[in-house]
């Protein structure tokens, strides 16, 4: 099948039409386990999407990763969505400064 899939996502890139039924979700709520059944807090939403969808968007987000790791798109301090980047020491950091700002307006 992986020539039929390669034919068909470059055909998608080629032209820039995406499949209507690749880029619909379907909401569906899924009982938590715990709490009323009647009552809707006790639900979780999850989105059901096309395979073919997903496996084109991951291929996509790979070859725009690369590309922008290639040609420094990224700033070296960015850390969100990327591959074995943590944002923990930005979240530290805001920590501190929030409380630094605290502490010298009291």
């Amino acid at each position: 099948m992986l020539p039929v899939y390669e034919k068909l996502f470059n055909l998608v890139l080629d032209t820039g039409v995406v499949p209507e039924h690749w880029t619909t979700g379907f909401l569906t709520p899924i009982f938590k386990g715990m709490g009323q059944m009647m009552d809707p807090q006790s639900y979780r939403p999850i989105t059901i999407l096309s395979c073919l969808g997903k496996l084109f968007t991951s291929i996509l987000n790979e070859r725009l990763t690369n590309f922008s790791n290639i040609y420094g798109i990224f700033y070296k301090n960015q850390a969100g969505f990327r591959n074995n980047i943590s944002t923990v020491d930005h979240i530290f950091s805001l920590y501190y400064l929030i409380n630094l700002m605290k502490k010298t307006k009291a």
